[in-house]
């Protein structure tokens, strides 16, 4: 698990679009982590793959659902990633959570 700092979660939420105060930090584990991704009646989540290192941020797509025909998920981090959450309830943002 890395270490953030104050900075590097400031960079985090700028990456991701996030102005809010609640950052939850979590560790990945050995599992893979299902990045299901699509809009369900005002609910959706939104996964990012951020490398603290160079600043890239990358959107993971949407899917899911029975049309992308996709399951996506996240095996393992290169050294310097992070996964981040940002769910969407009711169409609003309340937290991020931080997967290092």
């Amino acid at each position: 698990m890395l270490t953030l700092n104050a900075d590097t979660i400031k960079k985090i939420k700028t990456l991701v679009g996030y102005n809010g105060r609640k950052v939850r930090e979590d560790e990945f584990g050995d599992k893979p982590v299902q990045v299901n991704s699509y809009w369900e009646g005002g609910d959706r989540d939104f996964w990012f793959v951020i490398n603290i290192v160079t600043g890239s941020c990358r959107a993971i797509r949407q899917n899911g659902t029975m049309f992308d025909r996709l399951n996506l998920s996240v095996d393992s981090l290169a050294s310097g990633e992070v996964l981040v959450l940002k769910p969407y309830c009711r169409g609003k943002v309340s937290s991020i959570t931080i997967y290092s």
